[in-house]
């Protein structure tokens, strides 16, 4: 980001955290260098109303369990590639799956399915204290985390970034690939059932690079609408979903486009979104009008931000605003939101990372009503924690777990405990990492899964409506979607 990220993302994806990447409209050519580097201390000024938190492209929330000393890995079971539906294999069917996917799960830690399709191996030896989850395999499973490898499905074109939602207006849930190599995005329709339909391609345009998106209500007609950064064009493409696929409307933004966000910024008239420019450091918004358009709000002096590729939005010290929290390089910082659409121009390092950050999500996952980040960078997965003080931007970092090329992360539940865990693939370590969340800001020891050498993103939605989130990465240089389902 996932921002949904992210990450949508995306980046990312969308659907799970409000503060992953659920699209919002900003602008931030401003800030010049001695802020970036200056403003550690500064605080945030602003009222406080709400503790809800916004991102771009993948969007969740919410709680979690005790610590773990070593980490499990769970075998996956599936390697059939498919281009057609699949059903879960329990056989459960939904049509009233939300539109936005929700990485808060609500599947019984007790639950002793015997759906014996997939496999968590006999080596699951998380040592974390509480109860233990009985997985499919019917292994006791004390760490809580019963994924499998359930589907892979084609898609070519090199996808580099994915969402999730309702974007044909049928109550189930789809997922939504940006593939760079062809310019183009593709939905996989969800069947209901946890299974997804071949890809359905929409191109973009010769040489757009799409390289981030992310999903929500930016039209009036009820139906998620996709966001989409075309690095190559320098435009962002509105996708606007329909039951017979999409109407687009391009709007130039110069500089690069390399993360967007859809979410409300002013409280007023509907969903507003936002882009990142990495080439020439800047952040812009578009404000939700009465009539439908989108007008592009004031750009406030002060210079770019430096080395600008990744933002989140939430609230971190002025609950009536969403406010912003941005990655520049080994420097993570925030701005404040106006509550108007407009970002003031302070600018307050937050944390400093140890690699160049490729991705950030976020969500309140202590429950303190304030952003927590969760940051992927080249070497090293990391969370910062807000200290729940209204009128600061101070965050408490906290180091997950050394993993090379961390290219996207977000926080969803998808232990199913009602907590929100880290999630994140390693492209390095060709594997899908969870740290399953404990609910007060601290995380058990990873649980892992492999992924392709090409995994380019990560993201959760509950495909099949049963409560329980599922995990969807993509690779790039496969081509291909996998779905990790949970297996309690």
């Amino acid at each position: 980001m996932s921002v949904v990220a992210d990450k949508s993302y995306y980046r990312n994806c969308t659907g799970v955290d409000r503060y992953d990447r659920i699209a919002v409209s900003l602008h931030y050519p401003f800030m010049n260098y001695g802020w970036w580097l200056a403003g550690g201390m500064l605080a945030l000024g602003g009222a406080c109303s709400n503790g809800e938190i916004a991102g771009a492209g993948s969007t969740g929330d919410a709680a979690q369990d005790p610590p773990g000393s070593e980490a499990s890995t769970s075998a996956s079971s599936s390697t059939s590639v498919s281009s057609g539906p699949v059903t879960s294999s329990d056989g459960s069917s939904s049509t009233d799956a939300p539109a936005e996917s929700s990485g808060g799960s609500s599947s019984s830690a007790a639950d002793t399915d015997t759906d014996t399709t997939g496999s968590t191996g006999d080596d699951e030896s998380g040592t974390t204290t509480g109860t233990p989850v009985v997985c499919g395999d019917g292994v006791p499973d004390t760490d809580g985390v019963c994924l499998v490898e359930d589907a892979v499905f084609a898609v070519s074109g090199g996808p580099v970034a994915l969402a999730t939602g309702d974007v044909d207006g049928d109550g189930i849930v789809d997922a939504v690939v940006a593939n760079r190599d062809d310019d183009s995005v593709a939905v996989l329709h969800g069947d209901g059932a946890g299974g997804l339909t071949e890809a359905v391609v929409t191109p973009l345009g010769l040489d757009a690079e799409p390289v981030a998106l992310a999903t929500g209500l930016v039209s009036e007609d009820g139906i998620l609408d996709v966001l989409v950064a075309n690095h190559g064009h320098a435009t962002i493409s509105l996708l606007h979903g329909g039951a017979k696929g999409f109407t687009i409307d391009t709007i130039s933004t110069g500089g690069a486009p390399s993360d967007v966000a859809i979410v409300d910024l002013d409280g007023a008239y509907g969903l507003d979104f936002a882009v990142v420019n990495a080439e020439d450091d800047t952040l812009t918004t578009w404000i939700s009008q009465p009539s439908g358009t989108h007008l592009l709000a004031d750009v406030n002096d002060g210079g770019p931000i430096p080395v600008v590729d990744n933002f989140v939005f939430g609230n971190v010290a002025a609950p009536s605003a969403f406010d912003v929290v941005f990655a520049g390089d080994l420097v993570v910082g925030a701005s404040p939101g106006g509550g108007d659409g407009s970002i003031e121009e302070t600018v307050i390092v937050v944390a400093n990372v140890p690699s160049p950050v490729t991705s950030l999500g976020g969500a309140d996952v202590d429950g303190d009503g304030e952003l927590d980040v969760i940051v992927a960078t080249e070497d090293a997965l990391v969370v910062l924690i807000g200290d729940g003080n209204p009128g600061t931007a101070e965050f408490e970092d906290e180091l997950l777990g050394v993993h090379e090329d961390v290219v996207d992360a977000v926080f969803a539940d998808v232990t199913g405990e009602g907590n929100l865990d880290a999630v994140a693939v390693s492209r390095g370590d060709q594997q899908l990492i969870v740290y399953p969340g404990k609910g007060d800001g601290t995380f058990d020891a990873e649980v892992s899964l492999p992924v392709g050498s090409g995994a380019s993103g990560v993201t959760t939605a509950d495909l099949d409506g049963d409560g329980s989130a599922e995990v969807l990465v993509c690779d790039a240089v496969d081509g291909t979607l996998t779905v990790f389902r949970a297996d309690p």
